[in-house]
């Protein structure tokens, strides 16, 4: 089978796999099936796998492009732990505990090596978007942020009993995710249409999806505005899982066999 045929049905895989989540969290009935908790554990399966994928494709790569791979792949490893103990705790044993809470401080760091990888990989790279898009696409970016941050502050002020360090992570991780979305934004629209740069775009794409996971996860509960946002934000992370996924394999993939 060509490189081409199967990066189609893998493509075809991961899209049926978020359709799938989709039609779950949208079913009638989606509280008898447990969507959530179904969506919670394919995101621990796609979270290290998204992690093995990385370190592969850093493996792949020359030793001077191994550090952007390597670092996302550390990243992505701390989330999928993450992810698994949140799963382990929420799903099997049913129950809200304060590790739970420490976890942040986990996913702080993977969010700061993830800002290390993509500023790696954007010194690299000419920034090549038409102009008229450069500032449309940094209005569209800070208004997000601005939006998120404001219910932040409102929730903060609301709430004077809230602990200091749960105050100063309200605050920190909107601005890590403004500032994942930025990179993001910036090492997908570096690339033109050919086939060498498919892989970082994806990749970007699929990071651009787990921050903006992270910032409707956060709009959830600073707005309160019930589930929705918090059942988008689980399926914003696992699309975002996949589409790494899909990249780094496809990264592989142009290295091992250019030809096919």
């Amino acid at each position: 089978m060509t490189r081409g045929r199967k990066a189609f049905l893998y493509g075809l895989a991961a899209v049926a796999a978020v359709v799938f989540l989709a039609a779950l969290h949208a079913a009638p009935a989606s509280w008898e099936v447990r969507a959530d908790e179904v969506n919670r554990l394919f995101d621990v399966a796609a979270a290290w796998l998204a992690c093995a994928m990385l370190f592969a494709a850093a493996s792949a790569v020359g030793r001077g492009a191994r550090v952007p791979w390597n670092l996302l792949g550390a990243a992505l490893a701390a989330i999928a732990f993450a992810e698994t103990l949140t799963a382990y705790f929420v799903v099997v044993r049913g129950e809200m505990t304060s590790l739970l809470w420490l976890l942040n401080f986990v996913y702080l760091g993977a969010y700061v090596v993830t800002i290390t990888a993509l500023v790696c990989k954007a010194k690299s790279l000419p920034f090549t978007i038409l102009p008229i898009l450069k500032p449309l696409l940094i209005i569209l970016v800070t208004a997000v942020f601005a939006h998120v941050f404001y219910q932040v502050i409102r929730i903060v002020s609301s709430s004077p009993a809230m602990p200091g360090a749960a105050k100063v992570l309200m605050f920190v991780f909107p601005v890590a995710d403004y500032l994942i979305l930025v990179l993001a934004a910036y090492v997908y629209a570096s690339y033109g249409r050919g086939v060498a740069g498919r892989p970082w775009m994806v990749v970007a794409l699929g990071v651009l999806f787990i921050a903006l996971s992270d910032l409707l996860g956060g709009y959830s509960a600073a707005a309160g505005e019930g589930r929705t946002y918090a059942r988008l934000a689980l399926m914003a992370q696992f699309t975002g899982y996949i589409a790494i996924t899909w990249g780094a394999w496809y990264q592989r993939a142009l290295l091992k066999d250019p030809d096919a």
